[in-house]
């Protein structure tokens, strides 16, 4: 069963009550699928305090009225909500409001996705079958989620700008309780990047079973090089995913953003050879000097590497208006024809096996 719908006060209480029913007069081990999408009716960028508080009330008279259907609820989205009773254990409100949840044993909740809550920090004190987090903006302090009881979690995204009040974290301490770990999407949305590198023995506890790492829209200012601290501390990962941001067409509408700036990172004093990396995946790639430095970089450490693929940027009409318009600025480019890819090949393996698969094509 999935149910999708805005908290509106006319039919909240119906709504939960025909839900709370069926899922009552149905057997337990028949639901495989209970997800709840609560959505709100304003944009999350230009919804109020006051209105997230207000949605955040409604949905929690939506859940007292529906225990049947949280007792076995498999997956949560939640959008632009602040809350102020108890959701699984919520303390505070408005400003500063912290969710918890603290579920039972017999909680069935696989799946949980925040878009835009104005919570300053969600704590997962025990959510015993929980497999996939997913944050997607926050307003409070670094870092936005603490982790608890999670045995089961392996997958885990987040993505938001670097506001000035939050401080850039490390990830062997924010992860330290969650060692399932198995793929990792980090999204800074052009911004600040807002992780810190460090050394790999720091991260091997955490990072053991990781796969596959997405660190998305990485600002073009930010370079590349200091993603590399994420596969020195991967002894298993497979696929190393990257995305560069090369927009000079302005900001997202946030005035307190963190801007963007280059990261220090120094590569180990041994040079760590990884093992299992099979593909390098970017999203981005232009024909820079610092490009094509990394990409070989990256080939020196990763010995089993089989494949690289690159992709052209994602078109932007705003950036290209911005071009068009002003002559004065030099862009780089994507290799169009055979010849250019050929020549940017052997740039990239001169000194290396010349097995590796290099896939040129648009993103």
């Amino acid at each position: 069963m999935h149910l999708r719908f805005y908290p509106t006060d006319s039919y909240l209480l119906s709504i939960a009550r025909m839900v709370d029913d069926a899922v009552q007069s149905a057997s337990a081990s028949k639901i495989e699928v209970l997800d709840f999408a609560i959505l709100n009716e304003v944009s999350e960028v230009h919804c109020t305090e006051k209105q997230m508080s207000r949605y955040g009330r409604r949905f929690m008279s939506f859940f007292q009225a529906c225990p049947n259907g949280f007792r076995c609820l498999t997956s949560l989205s939640l959008w632009a909500l602040s809350c102020s009773t108890s959701f699984y254990g919520l303390c505070d409100s408005g400003r500063n409001s912290v969710l918890k949840i603290d579920a039972s044993p017999c909680s069935q909740l696989r799946t949980l996705r925040m878009i835009f809550c104005s919570y300053i920090k969600v704590e997962l004190v025990h959510v015993p079958k929980l497999e996939s987090v997913d944050c997607d903006t926050w307003v409070g302090v670094n870092p936005p989620v603490y982790f608890g009881c999670v045995p089961l979690l392996d997958k885990i995204r987040f993505s938001s700008t670097c506001l000035k009040m939050q401080q850039p974290f490390v990830l062997s301490s924010w992860l330290s309780t969650v060692p399932t770990l198995t793929s990792l999407h980090l999204d800074f949305q052009y911004e600040m990047v807002w992780i810190m590198p460090e050394e790999p023995k720091k991260l091997f506890p955490i990072f053991r079973n990781l796969k596959d790492v997405y660190l998305y829209n990485i600002s073009n200012d930010s370079g590349l090089d200091w993603t590399l601290f994420v596969l020195e501390g991967a002894p298993s990962l497979k696929s190393f995913h990257v995305k560069i941001s090369h927009h000079i067409c302005g900001g997202d509408g946030f005035e307190h953003n963190a801007g963007s700036s280059n990261v220090v990172w120094e590569a180990s004093s041994d040079i760590i050879k990884h093992k299992n990396l099979r593909l390098l995946d970017i999203i981005g790639f232009e024909t820079e000097e610092n490009l094509i430095k990394y990409i070989r970089l990256a080939i020196q450490r990763a010995i089993a590497l089989q494949r690289i693929h690159l992709h052209e940027k994602e078109p932007c009409e705003d950036c290209d208006d911005i071009y068009l318009n002003t002559p004065s600025l030099s862009r780089t480019r994507f290799p169009n024809n055979e010849q250019e890819k050929d020549l940017l090949r052997e740039q990239l393996l001169q000194g290396f096996s010349s097995s590796i698969e290099i896939i040129l094509g648009c993103y």
